[in-house]
């Protein structure tokens, strides 16, 4: 039994060894094709570096690259034998490096991705895991017709829609954005059919207790993911369900950008340029902080970098097109999120019709009687010490600003399609790595 279990791993270990020659071999092509910098040599040994973004900013990537590099020896198809990991005490800062010099440190890349399963724990393994409804959940209602609410997600409805009213009770099955209105319109409804009999009124009160009831359920409501279960094979995983909305997300920002790229009427154009301007903001925000995250995990957890870092490469270098986002020749992921950030801003949060500030001209007496505080007490010291009738309104005045417009040219927004899209087959193979690695680990 022992030596089977020691044969399954040695097949794990195998199939990922694989994975991680094929992206040097895959990154080694892409770079002889795309790059300049660095022409490379048979024989000579190369090291990959970590990762490619900027991480001048704290906010944009928290966590420090693993002090552990993939390196190789250069020949027209890499295998197992010319990969090596070498442990470096200073960061690189190219995506390839090149070392004449005896490299310290250097193992057998075999010995060092068993090295890091053991490192892997178990944590990591959440994002591609089971999650479901599964807890009820009632709230009293207090009311002499409706005494309860009650949440039962695992209950498969009777009726075509989410909830269904039984007696006294109120049972929903799933929450929807606007399921306190489709509850609160059905008893509406019942009483303008003249169904008012054990006096089932819809009053303010009961309204009121219904939405508080619902929102108390919503906040407390929870999906519960079990790791490690052999039943999650199949059952719905956290990783893949982002994925499938990102590629919804992408295929409906393509279709508003073509369109909008194809239109000459002015309100069309606002109409799909907004579709646009909405995806890329909320791709931004919610799937770079995914991307972060994942960027992380592979600094914290080597192995599944080395097994992501060629689609993490191509998402990079999708972003590199893109104008304004580079600081010293590196991607700084927060001038990215700002450069959307601005756009949309400019589009969404703007209703006064006017492009730059005023400067109003005031007449000799508008201000009147000008003194100004000296030697005002410690605490007090950054109080203006200019003081002035109709100060107060002047204070008012300055609360009114405008939004700054961000100029980007339209091929952004094509060029951000791609990236979009080199994010969605990075997270995928991310999920892929994660699901191969738990067998591993579960052995």
């Amino acid at each position: 039994m022992q030596i089977k279990m020691e044969d399954e791993v040695e097949e794990k270990v195998d199939k990922i060894i694989s994975r991680i020659v094929k992206n040097i071999n895959g990154y080694k092509n892409d770079y002889i094709k795309s790059e300049k910098k660095l022409e490379l040599k048979d024989g000579n040994v190369y090291v990959l570096n970590n990762s490619y973004f900027s991480r001048s900013n704290s906010k944009d990537i928290s966590t420090n690259k693993s002090d552990k590099y993939l390196g190789f020896r250069m020949k027209d198809n890499i295998t197992e034998e010319d990969c090596f990991v070498v442990e470096m005490e200073n960061p690189l800062k190219s995506d390839l490096n090149e070392n004449k010099n005896k490299l310290g440190n250097v193992k057998p890349l075999r010995e060092e991705v068993k090295e890091e399963i053991k490192n892997l724990g178990e944590i990591v393994f959440f994002l591609v895991s089971e999650y479901s409804d599964e807890d009820s959940i009632s709230r009293e209602i207090q009311n002499k017709d409706f005494k309860k609410i009650i949440y039962k997600p695992s209950t498969k409805p009777s009726t075509q829609e989410n909830w269904e009213i039984l007696d006294d009770k109120i049972l929903i099955y799933q929450l929807d954005n606007c399921i306190e209105e489709k509850i609160l319109n059905a008893i509406k409804t019942k009483i303008e059919k003249g169904n008012k009999e054990k006096g089932k009124e819809l009053t303010k009160d009961l309204e009121e207790k219904i939405i508080e009831a619902i929102s108390e359920i919503k906040k407390e409501a929870y999906y519960s993911v079990k790791m490690f279960n052999e039943a999650e094979r199949n059952g719905k995983c956290i990783l893949d369900d982002i994925l499938n909305s990102i590629r919804k997300n992408l295929e409906e920002y393509n279709d508003s950008l073509k369109k909008y790229l194809g239109k000459s009427d002015n309100s069309d154009n606002d109409s799909y340029f907004y579709n646009v301007l909405r995806i890329a903001y909320i791709f931004s925000h919610e799937v770079i902080d995914l991307i972060k995250f994942l960027i992380s995990v592979g600094d914290l957890k080597p192995l599944i970098n080395w097994e992501t870092f060629l689609t993490k490469y191509k998402f990079y270098k999708s972003m590199e097109q893109l104008p304004g986002v580079l600081e010293k020749n590196k991607v700084v992921i927060k001038k990215y999120i700002d450069i959307i950030g601005k756009s949309r801003n400019y589009k969404f949060h703007r209703i006064f019709p006017f492009e730059r500030k005023f400067k109003v001209e005031l007449p000799d007496n508008a201000i009147k009687n000008p003194y100004i505080i000296i030697f005002e007490r410690y605490n007090n010291r950054e109080h203006d010490i200019l003081e002035y009738k109709d100060k107060e309104l002047v204070k008012l005045l300055q609360k009114f600003s405008i939004t700054e417009e961000e100029i980007v040219q339209k091929d952004f927004w094509e060029k951000n399609s791609e990236v979009i899209e080199k994010a969605a087959i990075y997270i995928s193979e991310f999920g892929d790595v994660l699901k191969e690695l738990r067998e591993v680990v579960s052995l």
